[in-house]
């Protein structure tokens, strides 16, 4: 009986992915800051799935450029770890992919950097609850408004400012998700948010890559240079895989748009 008991609770511990992540976090807070190595974690996960996602693109040289400046910048950061601690880390990305397939309604990054304490209290930084996230959304998500723009243009965006850690723009998908019931929202709906301070960039991209939304996240300061004036430059614009897909490729073309979602001013998407 007591065997049965124990080995219902190692299954049970095994399953507990923020449990683990924590422990294989503080192991690499020996030598480093809690925020340092929360940035580095960040970082390295962000640019894994950023270079990727842009991989089948470098052929273009800005992407070749954007695709070889991450990848120097990851070996900086995995170079500064001894090698035992250069395993923990895709350990510790692999429990936050497991953790999102079980549990995708939730803002795990930023529970975790709250849990974790790493939040900056002198610059007021604060992750809004993410159960506060879906009210709000709730209450001002207009379905019906949404429903015309992807019936007349065959997809709607759904944009956020001041992104954090993608809370917002996670618990509207849901709410997307709720509304296209017999379609795949993924395929009508894009995402895109904005933050100036770069580790928040970087776990919201890796939130709305992980959750299979397509879109991208902005490095930039909102007020200075909003979304609809998109920066020429990609190398801060962060683009999930579902982004380049052919079914979001196909709009772009069909509405006569950049890689961005801009419009083109003569000519065809080369997408």
């Amino acid at each position: 009986m007591f065997g049965v008991v124990e080995s219902m609770k190692n299954k049970t511990d095994d399953r507990n992915y923020k449990k683990r992540f924590e422990k294989g976090f503080k192991k690499l807070c020996s030598s480093k800051s809690t925020y340092q190595v929360w940035s580095d974690c960040m970082a390295l996960f962000a640019i894994t799935l950023a270079n990727q996602s842009i991989l089948p693109m470098t052929e273009d040289k800005q992407f070749k450029e954007i695709w070889d400046k991450r990848e120097k910048e990851y070996l900086r950061i995995i170079n500064s770890y001894s090698k035992n601690e250069q395993k923990l880390f895709p350990q510790m990305f692999a429990l936050i992919v497991e953790e999102l397939e079980e549990r995708p309604n939730q803002d795990l990054l930023g529970e975790l950097y709250m849990m974790l304490q790493i939040h900056n209290k002198n610059a007021g930084q604060f992750f809004t609850p993410y159960n506060v996230c879906e009210v709000m959304s709730k209450l001002t998500f207009d379905r019906k408004e949404l429903g015309k723009t992807v019936h007349k243009k065959g997809y709607a965006n759904v944009y956020d400012l001041t992104c954090g850690a993608g809370a917002t723009l996670i618990s509207a998908s849901e709410q997307c998700k709720e509304m296209f019931k017999k379609y795949n929202y993924q395929n009508h709906v894009y995402f895109v948010g904005q933050d100036v301070d770069i580790t928040c960039v970087y776990m919201c991209y890796i939130q709305l890559a992980l959750h299979g939304l397509a879109g991208y996240v902005i490095h930039g300061n909102t007020l200075m240079k909003p979304e609809p004036e998109l920066p020429k430059d990609l190398e801060n614009i962060y683009f999930t895989p579902i982004w380049f897909s052919d079914v979001w490729a196909m709009r772009r073309l069909f509405h006569n748009q950049d890689i961005l979602g801009r419009k083109l001013k003569h000519g065809c998407s080369g997408n």
